[in-house]
């Protein structure tokens, strides 16, 4: 077997790891944050968790087209919004409006998530795992970063979301 082909081989190993591991955070998160974010609409006298949804970055539309493609169903509809959906919640502008009132809940994982440095962190790892994931979909092994940084990334996540029980099961 030659060096490329080993080299290819080894590299196809390490993405499907790391897109397994995508993969949980980026259910986790969707259905944590619909729950999260239902009882805060719930809360604040809203129908839908998308009503608090800040009008930027192209949220109204990608709400709307995921309904659409829902046959205009609002239920169930958050597993058709793209990561990107998801991944623009965990902004610098929706510090105060969604993490402080609820987004810190869906990181059990985290000691005293409602910090602004914590917000900072996840913010952060949520990025990396946007670009990490776009960059497994396109099979691109040129602009990887070392595996165990971008494990790491994604392992931090996934202990973010865990809540206490689930740390020692």
């Amino acid at each position: 077997m030659n060096s490329h082909f080993k080299n290819y081989e080894e590299q196809l190993y390490r993405f499907s790891i790391l897109y397994m591991m995508f993969g949980y955070i980026e259910h986790e998160l969707r259905r944590r944050t619909v729950v999260t974010l239902s009882n805060l609409a719930k809360e604040k006298g809203y129908a839908w968790w998308f009503q608090l949804i800040p009008e930027r970055r192209n949220s109204r539309v990608l709400i709307r087209k995921a309904i659409k493609l829902n046959r205009g169903s609002k239920d169930g509809f958050e597993y058709l919004l793209p990561f990107t959906f998801w991944r623009n919640l965990f902004i610098r502008e929706n510090f105060t409006n969604l993490w402080i009132p609820a987004l810190h809940k869906i990181f059990e994982g985290i000691e005293e998530a409602k910090r602004h440095e914590k917000f900072k962190d996840v913010c952060a790892k949520i990025k990396a795992a946007h670009e990490i994931r776009n960059r497994l979909a396109h099979y691109n092994f040129r602009d990887s970063r070392k595996f165990e940084d971008e494990r790491a990334d994604l392992a931090y996540l996934i202990q973010a979301l865990q809540s206490p029980a689930e740390k020692f099961s």
